[in-house]
């Protein structure tokens, strides 16, 4: 290369914006900007016990999160609809994707756990409650609970998507402890066998820990409801 070529190049590449040259990253160069999941900005650690960790995720739109590691198996309920996609360490762009409130994703994180990141498009922000899932599972028996159809099942947990008419109810579901989820726009009561009950708004906060035993769901507001129970196993 002749020096003149070379002054040519040099002064191209100082002239070109930092945010074009900072887009060519290499793999070595994300790794290192790789953050726990507790640690990224879009993500808030909202409730923890020894069965799980639950975050609220708020993305907004035209927002890409940092790379960040999940260290738990976990699953993650959708709030609201929205578009957004998720790239893995080291992989090309993923295409933006509608997600659909109320759509359920579970996400297996072996040895390490694995690392993405999450970039929204559209107009709406990417809003979700994420369930790490931080003991063991267990082998004891699951209730049938014939009258709900499980809308996911594998080896961690089981989950039912209970859909309610305003003042509906739903059949009485036996469940081990996990986590409930009410989407934003409805309040859904929680009643226990002995009575006891506890108010769930989707949009204050849509979630809660949920003890074993027997519950059955009622939708208290004028708007229909859908209620994501979460069962650990």
């Amino acid at each position: 290369m002749t020096t003149r070529v070379a002054a040519i190049l040099r002064s191209a590449l100082l002239s070109m914006p930092l945010s074009v040259i900072c887009s060519y990253s290499t793999p070595a160069v994300e790794a290192a900007r790789i953050v726990e999941i507790e640690k990224e900005p879009h993500h808030r650690v909202v409730f923890e016990n020894p069965s799980v960790r639950i975050l609220e995720v708020n993305i907004p739109a035209g927002t890409t999160t940092l790379y960040h590691r999940h260290r738990f198996d976990n699953v993650a309920v959708v709030l609201r609809n929205a578009d957004a996609s998720s790239q893995a360490l080291g992989e090309p762009d993923a295409d933006v994707g509608a997600r659909r409130a109320g759509a359920v994703y579970f996400s297996e994180a072996s040895g390490e756990g694995y690392v993405h990141r999450v970039k929204v498009g559209g107009s709406n922000a990417y809003h979700l409650i994420d369930v790490e899932l931080t003991q063991s599972s267990s082998a004891e028996p699951l209730a049938e609970n014939a009258a709900t159809k499980t809308s996911f099942d594998n080896g961690r947990i089981r989950v039912f998507t209970v859909k309610l008419e305003p003042g509906g109810s739903s059949p009485s579901l036996t469940l081990r402890s996990g986590v409930l989820v009410v989407l934003p726009g409805a309040t859904v009561e929680q009643i226990g066998l002995d009575g006891n009950s506890e108010r769930i708004v989707g949009d204050v906060r849509p979630w809660r820990w949920r003890k074993p035993g027997t519950w059955t769901l009622r939708n208290v507001s004028s708007e229909p409801a859908v209620a994501v129970e979460i069962e650990i196993k």
